[in-house]
């Protein structure tokens, strides 16, 4: 494992779970639009962009849970070395 600045780990999980609430967000909002179906052929539309931005917004927060963990373990093995 290299050991990278705690910084770069950090903006890694800042950035990607801003992304994922900001999807998450947006996907709720696409589900709520769709709830309202007024014209039936953009209601295709906003079901396809629902499961975009919740696919989205779900890897985003896989990336954030990766960088936390491997943050904490390189923490961890520079406390064990020192």
């Amino acid at each position: 494992m290299t050991n990278r600045p705690a910084w770069v780990y950090i903006a890694t999980a800042g950035l990607s779970l801003i992304v994922a609430v900001l999807a998450i967000v947006q996907a709720i909002t696409l589900a709520w639009l769709s709830a309202f179906a007024v014209n039936e052929p953009r209601l295709a539309s906003l079901n396809l962009r629902f499961w975009m931005f919740l696919i989205i917004g779900g890897a985003s927060f896989v990336v954030c849970a990766v960088a936390v963990i491997r943050w904490v373990r390189q923490e961890n093995e520079a406390s064990r070395k020192r």
